[in-house]
């Protein structure tokens, strides 16, 4: 099963959860990408300042690696291809997707390192949910 997680710029909230996925679910694989259809760089997050609080939370409680990722722009065979889309950001950031389910998860940007933290603590255990739902592991 293929799941596809969006945000609005993918450098915080899905990739934390297509990284969580990953490492969690058995069988399927998931992946991540921009809401914003605007959003053309590619670039490393580690080179993203925005995202410095979400690999430094992903590594120290989670024993995830983020900084080697890179955002991806959104792309229509990403969203074609997938079993099944998450969008991760506010409705207004987040392309129209039919089908799509969406999870009500902060932008990250706009919270303290407190509230970062519990945003993720909330993302993985939707992301267990999600797991469990379709028969993974969790």
């Amino acid at each position: 099963m293929r799941i596809l997680f969006i945000c609005g710029d993918n450098v915080g909230r899905s990739q934390a959860a297509e990284a969580m996925f990953n490492a969690y679910a058995i069988g399927s694989k998931a992946e991540s990408c921009a809401g914003k259809p605007i959003w053309k760089a590619k670039k490393r997050l580690a080179d993203i300042t925005e995202a410095e609080a979400v690999i430094s939370i992903m590594k120290s409680d989670y024993g995830i690696d983020l900084s080697e990722k890179f955002s991806k722009p959104f792309d229509q065979s990403m969203v074609d291809s997938a079993d099944i889309v998450v969008t991760l950001c506010d409705e207004s950031e987040c392309p129209r997707i039919d089908g799509a389910r969406h999870w009500d998860i902060p932008k990250l940007s706009k919270l303290d390192m407190g509230g970062k933290r519990a945003a993720i603590i909330e993302l993985e255990a939707r992301v267990r949910e999600l797991i469990s739902s379709i028969g993974g592991r969790a």
